[in-house]
């Protein structure tokens, strides 16, 4: 009998499930008719499972971050409101983690019902997060002074009068919350339905669409910045004053907001049809055998089962080094834009570039490796942990990109930063600038052909802007000297002169990424294996509450401290209250992001270590008992 080695791959543990079998027929209620049953296999349960991660990742971790300046424009929300709006979906999915983890992951429960709902929750939490577009009057967008233009600039019409923050937050509250059976429940479900030796690769599978998922969401957002805002409400108001590149434009946020939340209520009906049980647990599972299963099925149960994780070493080690990857994920994720642009001076353009070739060709290759080699290999826990701490050591010299920086002009009016760290002094407004009433919270450096950086267009004088190839390009600028009639007195950006050492930040980034991202299967994996059947999902999210607590929540914090610490000059409001850094120490800024990561990546290191000690330790006491000494697993 022939076979097919690619299908052999991917769906050789996918064999359709005997309806005899009694894990349940697949339907919605009382509608299970014989033709639907041909979806009641392993391979079914995870393409119905996959589009969870793929619209949570697209409209969170895609749209929302890329048009978070977007609502501040046309809300005029501060930094700490925005903030705040992002934090809720954490906020949601560390209160819900553990109660749904307990309800869901006890043995007889649907799990593939909370998976469900938990949809249409997102999809629910995206329609009213973008119910303030409507809510709201027109966008009146008020132009900034980017060109010297003597006089000041009235609003068109008075801001919008509700108070749309909260909505937002609830909007976002709401797609937390349904996003957190995606990352527990979901996963032991998927771990369940294919054999041991085999699901960390259909798992690789899974992590896969939360890759392509903020890929897609950034691409539509892309698109949709480029259509106003009020297009369909509105779609006369202001068209002819504004154009996408005016730096108070908003595009069409609300749109794809609308289309996700269509598309989760769409998928959620294949996974309402799943069983709650796809097929029999392994026999052969060390964890399932005589004894030792818990059976944990009441809420009374709660601290038993909380016990016994907390006495399991090797999961606790796991977690803590989950931790130390978050802080540097999170950090990396929130200011990789920000380091691009202050220590090798690239334009908004090229830093959408070279991030999404930084993170998504990586995570790509590493997500899905990672989860191959131990299929392929057939790796037990102490091969698969031996494997990770071979891998994040490989990592840890990969953290010295954080060293290198490009120097770059520095801006006209400022001082020796190097000398008055923390204590520079502007001098923005001079002659030839000093009738345009330039706004110094609005930054926009661009460089003159004297090859010095100004603040803005305003700043340098200049009074006529054009576009060429989607380059601003700047005319007729009194501060700028030594004019050729045939191009342009500045263009935006800063100046430099050039940087060969770019490319080895991007190779060593780049290597750092494929790394971190290869152990990402094989340490949820290996939490799989070391915690019991009967509480793998209260596991997870216990580990996914911790990873939040110490290591997504304060990572961005980290990296925030580190980089405001290494600020040479602050901005001064009218108040005398500081505002946004408008220079930076680029040694400085070096060093304290190399500390913040050479930290993390160490005790990671030490953790991931001491989890492969128990592993060894774990393994040798049972090839001691004869029942167990054939098991795969350890």
């Amino acid at each position: 009998m022939k076979t097919n080695p690619i299908s052999d791959l991917f769906f050789e543990d996918s064999k359709p499930i005997g309806v005899a079998q009694n894990f349940g027929r697949y339907g919605w209620l009382t509608f299970t008719p014989d033709y639907l049953q041909k979806f009641l296999c392993p391979k079914w349960a995870l393409a119905f499972c996959c589009p969870g991660p793929f619209l949570q990742g697209m409209l969170i971790m895609g749209l929302l971050h890329f048009f978070i300046p977007h609502l501040e424009r046309q809300f005029e929300l501060r930094s700490t409101q925005s903030g705040l709006i992002s934090s809720a979906y954490d906020m949601a999915a560390t209160i819900c983690l553990i109660p749904l983890a307990t309800i869901g992951g006890r043995s007889g429960a649907n799990r593939p019902k909370y998976i469900g709902i938990g949809l249409i929750i997102i999809g629910t939490g995206a329609f009213i997060f973008s119910l303030p577009a409507f809510l709201s009057g027109p966008y009146n967008n008020v132009v900034l002074k980017e060109l010297c233009i003597e006089g000041e600039v009235e609003r068109i019409m008075e801001p919008p009068s509700q108070n749309v923050g909260w909505i937002l937050f609830f909007g976002n509250l709401l797609q937390g919350a349904g996003a957190t059976p995606i990352y527990s429940i979901a996963v032991t479900y998927i771990d369940d339905c294919f054999p041991v030796h085999s699901s960390s690769f259909y798992m690789g599978i899974y992590y896969t669409m939360a890759v392509l998922g903020p890929l897609t969401g950034i691409a539509i957002a892309g698109g949709l910045s480029l259509v106003s805002v009020n297009f369909l409400t509105y779609p006369n108001f202001l068209k002819d004053e504004l154009d996408p590149e005016n730096p108070t434009w908003v595009g069409c946020w609300w749109l794809g907001f609308v289309i996700g939340g269509l598309l989760c209520y769409l998928f959620s009906v294949p996974l309402l049809g799943l069983p709650s049980e796809m097929a029999e647990m392994e026999q052969n599972h060390p964890l399932c055998t005589r004894d030792n299963i818990l059976k944990f099925e009441k809420i009374s149960e709660l601290p038993v089962a909380f016990r016994r994780l907390f006495k399991n070493l090797k999961f606790i080690f796991l977690t803590l080094a989950a931790c130390c990857e978050g802080i540097i994920f999170s950090g990396m994720s929130a200011f990789l834009t920000k380091i691009l642009m202050q220590q090798f001076g690239l334009g908004p353009k090229n830093q959408a570039v070279y991030k999404a070739v930084l993170v998504i060709p990586s995570s790509l290759i590493g997500i899905l490796g990672g989860g191959w080699v131990i299929k392929f290999f057939g790796m037990n826990l102490q091969q698969i942990l031996t494997m990770i701490v071979c891998l994040v050591s490989i990592s840890f010299p990969c953290i010295s990109a954080m060293f290198i920086y490009c120097n770059h002009d520095e801006l006209v009016g400022f001082g020796d930063m190097n000398k008055n760290h923390l204590k520079g002094k502007s001098q923005l407004v001079a002659e030839c600038n000093s009738n345009c009433s330039c706004d110094e919270s609005f930054f926009f450096p661009i460089c003159g052909l004297d090859k010095l950086t100004y603040f803005s267009g305003c700043h340098a004088g200049c009074t006529r802007k054009d576009v060429k190839k989607d380059v601003d390009m700047f005319y007729d600028c009194k501060c700028i000297v030594n004019k050729k009639e045939s191009e342009p007195d500045a263009v935006e950006g800063f100046c430099t002169n050039g940087c060969p050492s770019f490319m080895i930040f991007v190779v060593l980034v780049f290597t750092y990424q494929i790394l971190s991202f290869f152990c990402i299967v094989p340490t949820i994996t290996c939490t799989l294996r070391v915690v019991h059947a009967d509480i793998r999902s209260l596991g997870i999210a216990l580990q996914w509450v911790m990873g939040r607590l110490l290591g997504t929540i304060p990572g961005p914090l980290l990296f925030g401290k580190a980089i405001d610490d290494s600020c040479g000059y602050w901005q001064k409001n009218s108040d005398g209250s500081l505002g946004n850094c408008l220079h930076y120490d680029h040694l400085t800024l070096a060093r304290n992001l190399a500390l913040v990561m050479f930290a993390s990546k160490g005790l990671q290191i030490t953790f991931f270590a001491i989890a492969l000690r128990l592993a060894i330790k774990t393994q040798r006491e049972r090839m001691n008992d004869p029942e167990i000494v054939h098991s795969t697993i350890w």
